[in-house]
């Protein structure tokens, strides 16, 4: 779903990101989830904010 990172980095970047735990969101039917990816794909995200995640449009953020 990410085809414009793709073309950019020139590789895919699904087998790349790890999914390391899923939390119930404060509101109903919202969830957090906390992502693992390389530096690169990471920046990325965080520079657009937003991202197609399975088949879901999810907002990006950081903790660090």
């Amino acid at each position: 779903m990410n085809n414009e990172i793709e073309a950019e980095l020139n590789y895919s970047v699904t087998d790349k990101i790890k999914v390391v735990t899923k939390k119930n969101g404060l509101k109903p039917h919202k969830e957090n989830w906390i992502l693992q990816a390389p530096p690169e794909i990471a920046k990325w995200f965080l520079k657009r904010g937003q991202i197609d995640f399975d088949l879901v449009r999810v907002y990006v953020a950081t903790n660090v």
